[in-house]
């Protein structure tokens, strides 16, 4: 029987082109890989190994025994020396390595929604970290990762990707406040910038009070940061509750030093004013501007709907 020897080149997203030649007909096929041109072949103790050109990864390759998978694995998802590389020397390598990281191929599987042919570059902790800001920024409840709909979505464009339970996920953005709040410690500890404090309070329609803090700052690279410190529900809205809750943010971040701190003009948060400036005194003797003079700050908007509120009701009378 005649072996005729043929060629399939197959193209990967790195543009390496990987070349298999095949003898149809039966017997074993001579096997030659691309990816010799990112190894270089050296021995140790007696048997031949591999040695990647852009980093120290080493693989074993007798030519009886060992194949290349999983030097083309290395090459294709793992070497970031070599898609460095890549992007450093080809614009449009560079678009493709960034967009290798969200895109998947597929092809049909037994339930008929696809599963990956496996190119591309797939990193589960970033999906999943990612996955987790979803739920954040889109005001998403824990239990949509097991919804029907995202399992098969999943299933189809990111098969490799284990899907989470709302119990694994919680715990996920649990995590990342938890960094968060350390980084943020971390950056008003070494920076000493001083912060904008704004505070607001109001009951939902459940009847329920809640209250938040809010940040305002300029970093180290004069960019203007807001950050929300704190969002919790609080018993009622008295002058007592409100101060309490602003000292424990304060003392759980380690902020000591203020610009300015914006509440409404109630009577109540004028006595947490009060009470904020004696603490920050006692705590920094630098933390406030003037003595603390200006340190409240009203807020002008809810200013202006104070005066439009009687503007019309006089009109109304």
């Amino acid at each position: 029987m005649l072996l005729i020897p043929q060629i399939l080149r197959v193209r990967r997203p790195n543009s390496a082109v990987v070349t298999w030649k095949v003898k149809l007909g039966g017997g074993k096929g001579r096997q030659s890989s691309d990816s010799w041109n990112h190894f270089t072949k050296y021995q140790e103790n007696g048997r031949i190994r591999a040695q990647c050109k852009y980093c120290p990864k080493n693989y074993v390759c007798d030519s009886n025994t060992n194949r290349t998978t999983n030097m083309n694995k290395h090459i294709e998802n793992q070497c970031k020396n070599y898609h460095a590389k890549l992007a450093a020397t080809d614009p449009k390598q560079k678009c493709f390595v960034k967009q290798a990281h969200i895109t998947s191929f597929t092809t049909s599987s037994k339930e008929g929604c696809g599963s990956s042919l496996g190119f591309g570059i797939f990193n589960k902790e970033d999906t999943r970290k990612t996955l987790a800001e979803m739920l954040i920024v889109d005001e998403l409840p824990f239990r949509f990762v097991e919804k029907r709909g995202f399992h098969k979505f999943c299933h189809v464009g990111m098969p490799m990707f284990d899907v989470l339970s709302r119990i694994i996920i919680g715990r996920d953005i649990l995590q990342m406040y938890i960094d968060m709040k350390t980084f943020l410690m971390k950056q008003f500890r070494e920076s000493k910038v001083r912060i904008c404090l704004t505070t607001d309070t109001w009951t939902s329609i459940q009847n329920i009070n809640y209250m938040v803090v809010m940040a305002h700052f300029i970093d180290e690279q004069w960019y203007l940061q807001k950050r929300i410190l704190s969002f919790t529900q609080i018993f009622d809205h008295w002058g007592e509750t409100i101060r309490k809750c602003i000292e424990q943010v304060l003392l759980n971040l380690g902020i000591d030093r203020f610009f300015t701190i914006t509440m409404d003009n109630a009577s109540s948060n004028k006595t947490s004013i009060l009470y904020v400036k004696r603490k920050l005194k006692s705590w920094n003797a630098d933390g406030l501007i003037l003595d603390g003079k200006h340190l409240h700050l009203q807020c002008y908007a809810h200013i202006v709907h104070l005066i439009v509120n009687d503007v019309l009701k006089e009109m109304h009378d």
